[in-house]
């Protein structure tokens, strides 16, 4: 997650699929950067990866 936040000039986004025993921490930790995501469990995770054509 620290390179993520380290790239100012480039439009990435971290997606962190899962609820895991450290999903609050995290998701709290990092809850004011928008450019990371915590989405919790997905049943079929690969479906929420696809890229989108707009």
């Amino acid at each position: 997650m620290r390179s993520v936040l380290q790239i100012v000039n480039y439009k990435v986004t971290l997606k962190v699929v899962g609820d895991g025993p450290e999903f609050k921490a995290l998701k709290g930790k990092y809850r004011k950067y928008p450019n990371i995501v915590f989405t919790g469990f997905k049943k079929i995770p690969f479906l929420f990866f696809r890229k989108r054509i707009s």
